[in-house]
């Protein structure tokens, strides 16, 4: 056996030997591999001898704070030129300014720009690379405390750019179906796309887009185009404030989608609503009726109908309120908000209305619930008749993605009662892919309040609850990989 394994290595050496003599494939016996190109030698780099001093200027990336107290409020400036007007790029996270362009004044070394209906001074040390100032009331002096000390104190310094993704912002103009006209803004990524979209409707206030222009400016940055628009009767857009129907809002919703649709660096194809407190009622009856939706955000937003949604409100209202309730009173009180909202949502005669508040008249919570006296009242019987939100039938047959965030401490929407509504009613559907995350001590806006510093607790600034955004985004993303 050993000698028969010494002949087979023998065999298996020479081959190998035979093998490395022979030419490489494909060239012919004699002939030469053709030779590695050389690099032609780079030219000597010339030297230079420099001494100098630096001169730093006001353009740049500036990072702070403002600062109350003990608390801290992140806030950052992007300086693109230097000039007696120079262009700032500020943000301020926690009060959602993403990237936001503002007119500023500069003179002598002192830095002044608005933000938040106040005003923002700094006194700039260039060579230092340092601004310190105050933030106050718009032309006023600063506010101070009892010791004579600035309320608000500013304080950045220059830091390296991070790099943010740049983002493109696009004002336009939409047109509902009753040909209204709608202002709206897009915010791209930078790039030929296609990227997914994004359309935000707002809440009940329907305001101006100012107010979720963080959130379409914070989606571009994550690769998703957004657009956001002004509610009727507000910024740029047409109409009346607070005279719009529910037929109106699901209209300029569409407008909307249509909109980002139709923009060449978007995919049709993945194109989604978000939808804020109220406008989380629109969203689902756009995407029904719409049937090419790619997914659905609820924000806060109701998955049971006005009715109810204005009965929990007084509800958790008369828990809040310090007083002594009863069960019984609770669900009195409970009782009578609803049949009121259904009242105003039916149109019925004000005569029927008027007499069911005179039944509530004596009542230990009649303070706290609804009491119109005529259908002009916008916060009550007169939204109602006007914009009668129902989303029981939509989220019953919706089966795209869905996401739904909610505060554990918003009694506006309580997540307790909201929650498992929603779970069935997107089960009945049939959806298996949905998603619903509750945010321990965030409110209705999506934010844990700070303190005001009046209570004897130290002040504290409100800010979102981590992970919110990674939340939001992460999901949209995910549904529309592909």
């Amino acid at each position: 056996m050993r000698f028969a394994y010494l002949v087979a290595l023998a065999f298996a050496c020479a081959a190998l030997v035979s093998a490395c003599a022979r030419p490489a494939s494909g060239l012919a016996e004699g002939a030469t591999l053709p030779s590695r190109p050389v690099a032609p030698r780079a030219a000597p780099r010339a030297p230079r001898a420099v001494v100098r001093t630096a001169e730093p200027g006001l353009a740049g990336y500036w990072r702070g704070a403002l600062i109350r107290g003990n608390a801290l409020q992140e806030i950052s400036i992007a300086i693109s030129e230097e000039n007696a007007a120079p262009r700032l790029l500020v943000e301020v996270p926690d009060w959602n300014v993403v990237a936001l362009p503002k007119e500023s004044r500069y003179r002598d070394r002192r830095l002044v720009f608005e933000i938040g209906g106040g005003e923002i001074r700094l006194d700039v040390d260039v060579e230092a690379g340092v601004m310190r100032g105050e933030m106050g009331p718009l032309g006023k002096p600063a506010l101070r405390d009892d010791q004579g000390k600035l309320l608000v104190v500013v304080e950045l310094v220059r830091r390296p750019d991070p790099g943010h993704p740049p983002i493109v912002r696009r004002d336009v103009e939409l047109t509902s179906a009753d040909g209204t006209a709608i202002a709206a803004t897009l915010a791209l990524p930078a790039g030929p796309g296609p990227f997914p979209g994004l359309v935000i409707v707002q809440g009940r206030s329907y305001g101006p887009r100012s107010g979720f222009l963080g959130h379409a400016s914070r989606a571009a940055r994550r690769g998703i185009a957004a657009i956001v628009f002004d509610g009727r009767g507000t910024g740029g857009s047409g109409g009346v404030r607070g005279q719009h129907t529910l037929q109106n809002r699901l209209d300029d919703a569409r407008a909307a989608l249509a909109a980002l649709r139709g923009v060449p660096e978007v995919d049709a194809d993945r194109v989604g609503l978000f939808g804020h407190s109220a406008g989380g009622w629109v969203v689902p009856v756009v995407a029904q009726q719409d049937g090419q939706v790619a997914f659905v955000v609820m924000s806060a937003g109701p998955a049971v109908d006005l009715a109810v949604q204005q009965a929990q409100v007084v509800r958790e209202l008369l828990k809040r309120s310090g007083r002594d309730f009863s069960q019984a009173d609770l669900q009195e009180a409970y009782e009578y908000q609803e049949t009121l909202a259904r009242l105003g949502m039916a149109g019925a005669p004000w005569s029927e209305i008027e007499a069911h508040v005179a039944s509530a008249k004596d009542k230990a919570w009649a303070d706290i619930a609804d009491a119109p006296a005529s259908y002009d009242d916008n916060g009550s019987v007169g939204y109602y008749r006007r914009v009668p939100h129902n989303s029981d039938r939509a989220l019953a047959s919706l089966t795209v993605p869905v996401l739904a965030l909610y505060g554990a401490d918003d009694w506006v929407v309580p997540a307790p009662y909201n929650v498992p509504v929603l779970e069935a009613a997107l089960r009945t559907a049939g959806n298996t892919d949905f998603e619903v995350v509750v945010f321990p001590r965030a409110d209705h806006g999506l934010e844990v309040p700070g303190s005001s510093g009046e209570d004897g607790q130290p002040f504290a600034w409100d800010h979102h609850p981590p992970g919110l955004f990674d939340t939001l985004f992460g999901f949209i993303l995910r549904v529309t990989t592909r």
